[in-house]
C-alpha cells in the first residue's frame, strides 16, 4: 500500500498540484486582486515599492517597445541633425533617417533596461576582476542553478552605459 501511495503522490498528485499553484493560482490569488486595483487607482502597488529598481526595470523596456512601435514624432534635437529647411521640415529621405535614428536610441534605451532587469534577476554578472570572473565561471559550471547565467561582455556594458546615457537625454522626450 505504502509504494502505490508513493507512486500516485509523486507521479500524479504533485505533477498536478505544481501545474495548478504556479500556472494557475499564481495568477488568479485573491492578493493579486488588491494588487492589480491598486495600479489601476495608483499607477503602481505597495508591492511595486518592495524592490522599485527591480520593478521599472522590467516595465521601462515595455513601455519603450510600445512608444517605438506606435510613435509619431521625432524629438526636435534628432531632426535638427537633419538638415531641416527654412521652417524645420524635413525632406522625405531625411525624415526616414531621423526616425531610424530615434528607433535607434529607444532601442538601446530598451536593450539597457532588459540588461539591468538581467543584472537584478542574477541571469546575468558583472564580474569587477578576473578572479571573481573566474569564480562565477566555476559557478555557472558546478552547479544547476547557474546554468542559464552568463558573464556581462563588456559590449553589455557599453549597451548599459549608453541606454542611460540616451534614457537622461531624451527623458523629456519619452511620450508620444
Amino acid at each position: 500500500m505504502n509504494k502505490i501511495y508513493e507512486w500516485y503522490y509523486d507521479k500524479i498528485y504533485l505533477p498536478i498540484y505544481r501545474f495548478v499553484r504556479w500556472n494557475i493560482w499564481e495568477y488568479i490569488q485573491p492578493s493579486n486582486f488588491k494588487h492589480w486595483y491598486q495600479r489601476a487607482r495608483y499607477g503602481y502597488s505597495y508591492q511595486d515599492c518592495w524592490s522599485i529598481d527591480w520593478h521599472l526595470a522590467d516595465i521601462i523596456p515595455k513601455m519603450i517597445r510600445e512608444l517605438k512601435e506606435n510613435t509619431h514624432g521625432i524629438p526636435g534635437e534628432i531632426v535638427s541633425h537633419w538638415d531641416p529647411d527654412e521652417n524645420g521640415n524635413l525632406t522625405d529621405e531625411n525624415w526616414v533617417m531621423a526616425e531610424n535614428e530615434w528607433e535607434m536610441i529607444l532601442d538601446k534605451i530598451a536593450r539597457a533596461f532588459e540588461l539591468e532587469y538581467e543584472l537584478k534577476d542574477h541571469r546575468l554578472f558583472d564580474c569587477v576582476d578576473e578572479e571573481h570572473e573566474n569564480t562565477m565561471k566555476e559557478l555557472m559550471a558546478d552547479r544547476e542553478h547557474f546554468k542559464e547565467c552568463r558573464i556581462m561582455t563588456q559590449e553589455e556594458r557599453d549597451a548599459i552605459e549608453d541606454g542611460w546615457k540616451y534614457f537622461k537625454e531624451y527623458f523629456g522626450n519619452l511620450w508620444d
